[in-house]
């Protein structure tokens, strides 16, 4: 459970910046760039550093390439440290500064460990506070039958939701949901929870994630079955039309007092080179149930030509297993030698088994043991059993190839 506090030297660091002078105010905005293009690559290096091979060391290589989708700003070898990440952002912990938690390993055992006995600060690099509480949701494990979750009393009075409160889950909200509409044995503790009220909040931003959510229709909120297990959970959608789009960019003439200021809009703030228009929820009627979408149309412009793409049901889209397929094919792009590509040919003989690379250059040829063949060369001739001229279908050169005997 988060809480943002204001700290009171944030008013006067602002007016401070204000009468330096336009050279030190670029120097700040270039260093907070470089900041933000590093915490971006830090990103993507944890999103998907499982599950493709040194992409890290991918993106260092092809800098000039990452950072062409960002506002602005340059990497550092550090990027992929996720304790260097945080210390970029985090300052203090509980009044401590972060450095005394030497990684962020000690940095989780804290949330887990003396977090949990009280709410405590976080405070960032910009002096912003946030008041935070921890809570162990489950302990023990489901395949040895050992596993035991919190009920919606020990959840709710541990991070002091007060009744009434709204609730906004960035995450796989299933398991939440269930131990909000799950039953305290107590019958004191049962009737108490099941009087309280929690307005659970569906945004397009929510939607847009692809991380599972229940449906504003599902039976287990209140408002839909009338029936009462846990806290009376009431879903809440937006009464905007489903025409409505939601801008998020980077707006480039932002100097770094309006960056950190919380009066400048965070649609002004998105750390991008592009606009992504995301729509309003858009609900689908599919027989008794209705489901939540959201489409997001994407608008680049690339050495002053337009782009757009318009992503529909985008959640979908978002997902890492989907995104991982575009990267590594991105990625065999940013590798690539096309020099290369025009001179070697990878060439199946009559033999499946027996398949070899054919290089133009030099009239040599490489065994290869994979059955595999390469789709954008096809055959054009058979001349005979022994030669065949293959076609590249991507600049139409041709090679021939001879078979292995």
């Amino acid at each position: 459970m988060v809480k943002r506090t204001k700290a009171p030297a944030v008013a006067a660091v602002a007016q401070g910046q204000s009468q330096k002078s336009s050279a030190t105010l670029s120097a700040e905005l270039k260093t907070l760039l470089d900041l933000l293009a590093k915490l971006a690559a830090g990103d993507s290096w944890h999103d998907f550093h499982g599950d493709i091979s040194g992409v890290g060391k991918i993106i260092r290589q092809n800098e000039d390439k990452y950072i062409s989708g960002l506002p602005g700003g340059t990497l550092d070898d550090k990027f992929e440290d996720e304790d260097v990440a945080l210390s970029r952002v985090v300052s203090k912990i509980g009044g401590v500064s972060f450095e005394n938690f030497g990684n962020y390993s000690n940095f989780g055992d804290y949330l887990t460990g003396d977090g949990l006995e009280q709410a405590y600060t976080i405070e960032t690099v910009n002096q912003n506070q946030y008041s935070v509480r921890s809570i162990i949701t489950s302990k023990g494990k489901k395949k040895e039958g050992t596993k035991e979750v919190i009920d919606s009393y020990q959840f709710v009075n541990t991070l002091d939701i007060e009744d009434e409160s709204a609730i906004i889950i960035d995450a796989t909200a299933v398991s939440i949901m269930d131990i909000l509409t799950s039953d305290s044995t107590n019958l004191a503790q049962k009737k108490e929870m099941n009087e309280r009220k929690v307005y659970y909040i569906m945004a397009p931003e929510l939607i847009n994630d692809p991380a599972g959510k229940s449906a504003a229709d599902d039976s287990i909120f209140y408002n839909n079955s009338g029936k009462v297990k846990g806290v009376k959970l009431i879903s809440c959608v937006p009464n905007s039309p489903p025409s409505l789009n939601y801008n998020y960019t980077f707006n480039n003439v932002l100097n770094t007092s309006q960056l950190s200021s919380d009066t400048t809009s965070a649609y002004d703030k998105f750390f991008t080179a592009y606009n992504f228009q995301l729509s309003e929820i858009q609900p689908v009627r599919k027989g008794l149930k209705t489901e939540m979408t959201t489409n997001l149309l994407i608008n680049a412009k690339i050495q002053g030509k337009g782009y757009s793409e318009n992503v529909l049901d985008s959640k979908k889209k978002n997902k890492i297993p989907y995104l991982k397929s575009l990267l590594i094919n991105i990625i065999k792009t940013f590798t690539s030698n096309k020099e290369k590509d025009k001179q070697t040919f990878l060439c199946e003989t009559l033999d499946t088994n027996k398949i070899y690379r054919y290089n133009l250059s030099n009239n040599t040829k490489t065994r290869y043991l994979s059955a595999s063949i390469a789709k954008t060369y096809t055959p054009s001739m058979d001349i005979t059993n022994s030669i065949w001229i293959w076609k590249n279908s991507l600049d139409g050169t041709t090679a021939k190839c001879s078979k292995i005997q």
